[in-house]
């Protein structure tokens, strides 16, 4: 009987898993924003992909550096663009993904796809006269921070921001549900991991984490943190959880720390 249910788990854990891990139709479309914001809206060719892929892109101004801002699973491209506000205020460009099977874009989410859209998209920006030449800062939140890591091992930014970050994917299953992490290394399809920042890059790191953070637990931030100790600056972000971590001047602190690398 209990074998039984073990088959059950398995097989539901593996042919539901796409819809489980990327909720896709729970994001509201976001329109194209108005001109007077400075962003404007591109749709890709990304074969890899899938197909068309949304992005926005702000151009830079008086930072002369370009923000590539990978989104948390669930955020729409209107979530992205508030979380990036305070560093269009102080002159960064900003280029803002979003991922396949989501807000209308073309194709089903998974590790290749969304790794496949990140290079389409950067592609795309290195072909923009305004940002090509400039240092790239990759930021990524929650999901994302896996995804941010995965191209920086191939592109090396000058610099990457992590808020609520992960060791790996199957890490935080774990650490959320109490299911074995050598059970979600096995059944999970997709497990991003930031690990590979330090043990194969010095890129200088800023990691921001909420100690009432119960979606990403607190715990897999600190232990990145602790990992690549030599190349990260960490911020503990008292009484923050997941969804109001900006809420708190992370932003202020993240600012001043690239003051130091530009």
């Amino acid at each position: 009987m209990l074998f039984g249910w073990f088959v059950v788990f398995v097989g539901m854990a593996t042919y539901m898993q796409t819809d489980v891990m990327f909720p896709r139709w729970q994001v509201l479309y976001t329109p194209s924003p108005a001109p007077s914001s400075g962003i404007t809206e591109e749709t890709l060719s990304c074969v890899d992909a899938g197909g068309k892929q949304r992005v926005w892109f702000h151009p830079p101004g008086k930072a002369e550096a370009i923000i590539v801002y990978f989104p948390g699973n669930g955020m729409s491209l209107g979530q992205s663009f508030a979380a990036v506000q305070p560093f269009i205020a102080e002159g960064y460009g900003t280029l803002l993904l979003s991922y396949p099977g989501y807000e209308e874009n073309e194709g089903t989410p998974g590790e290749a796809s969304i790794n496949a859209g990140v290079e389409c998209a950067l592609d795309w920006l290195d072909a923009q006269q305004s940002a090509s030449a400039l240092p790239r800062i990759y930021y990524g939140y929650s999901m994302g921070t896996g995804v941010a890591a995965t191209a920086a091992l191939k592109h090396q930014p000058r610099a990457v921001l992590l808020d609520a970050p992960y060791t790996s994917l199957a890490d935080a299953a774990s650490a959320t549900t109490g299911i074995p992490t050598v059970l979600t290394r096995l059944l999970l399809r997709t497990n991003f991991k930031t690990t590979p920042l330090c043990e194969q890059t010095d890129i200088p790191l800023f990691i921001a984490h909420g100690t009432k953070d119960y979606i990403v637990p607190y715990k897999l931030g600190a232990a990145l943190s602790e990992k690549c100790a030599e190349q990260a600056t960490f911020i503990m972000v008292d009484g923050a959880g997941h969804l109001d971590l900006t809420h708190h001047d992370v932003a202020i602190k993240q600012l001043r720390w690239l003051n130091t690398l530009l």
